[in-house]
């Protein structure tokens, strides 16, 4: 437990509170995006960086999108799992061969808008960085993500 008398920073503060909320969570999706979440607050620390408001909202968005990341790959692993290999539904694991797959069916853009949607970017930064309308860009996100699931159209 923080000590009320004592002064912890906000950074501390938040890992900790973080923290607590990992111990008492299940093993599941959401579950590894808080120990993601933990991973980059103490990246944020190592580097010395400013906890504001923004920098807090943009990791609490952290364990919701790696949990929807994670069910999405699982979801579509499952469905290119041959009959002869079981993929359990619950499990996060999968093969680096299939990862590969994944980012070689997207064209560079495409991988990295969605590496910064799985770090918690907002799709108004991402849209303002492309020159885009936020608009366009979900309906890109969108047409890349159906692309990758269903390839033959």
């Amino acid at each position: 437990m923080v000590d009320a008398d004592l002064h912890v920073p906000t950074s501390w503060a938040h890992y900790f509170k973080t923290s607590e909320r990992l111990r008492h969570s299940r093993c599941d999706d959401y579950s590894n995006g808080l120990e993601e979440q933990l991973h980059e607050t103490l990246a944020a620390i190592e580097k010395g960086e400013a906890f504001d408001e923004d920098r807090l909202a943009k990791l609490d968005r952290l364990p919701r999108n790696r949990m929807k990341k994670y069910y999405r790959l699982r979801i579509h692993l499952r469905g290119k799992a041959s009959s002869a290999v079981h993929l359990d539904p619950e499990s996060t694991c999968f093969h680096l061969s299939e990862f590969e797959s994944v980012r070689g069916k997207l064209p560079s853009e495409a991988w990295w808008v969605e590496q910064q949607l799985a770090e918690g970017a907002k799709y108004s930064e991402l849209a303002d960085s492309l020159c885009i309308s936020e608009n366009a860009l979900k309906m890109r996100v969108h047409r890349w993500r159906e692309a990758v699931r269903n390839p033959t159209g």
